[in-house]
């Protein structure tokens, strides 16, 4: 028996392409990471679509603040860093480190001045449900 039209055309998973990821130079400069966060409170949380919102607004107050380094004004260089952090619910920055270095020391230490400088960070709303919530941010730094 033939196989219909349509199911004849459909590729196989094998021959799918990956997605295409949207936005990967932001207007911020720095590329489209992923962010991730582990919550450390006791309470447990509903409506992810909400928590997204906000941890997207935490990632983006961190972003509006961020300048690349004045030592490194004549050169060309490029780096990315991991940092990581953790905020209350309430704003307040409780822990901040590099998760993941760059080469570049001066990059490090601006991605360290950045997370303190942006402290504090918006406050959650009610609805989130967590007591403090770690996050995990790569900052892309280029200087031209």
């Amino acid at each position: 028996m033939p196989k219909p039209p349509e199911l004849e055309q459909q590729p196989t998973p094998q021959q799918a392409r990956p997605a295409m990821k949207a936005g990967h130079q932001g207007v911020s400069g720095s590329s489209e990471a992923p962010l991730m966060q582990t919550e450390t409170g006791q309470k447990t949380t509903e409506g992810g679509a909400r928590e997204a919102a906000f941890d997207s607004y935490v990632r983006e107050h961190l972003l509006a603040r961020k300048k690349n380094p004045r030592l490194l004004k004549r050169r060309r260089l490029k780096a990315d860093v991991m940092v990581e952090f953790v905020i209350d619910r309430h704003g307040a920055l409780l822990q901040s480190s590099i998760a993941k270095p760059s080469r570049i020391r001066e990059f490090d230490r601006a991605a360290i001045k950045l997370i303190k400088t942006a402290s504090p960070f918006p406050r959650a709303p009610e609805y989130i449900g967590w007591e403090q919530r770690r996050y995990e941010i790569v900052l892309s730094y280029e200087v031209r």
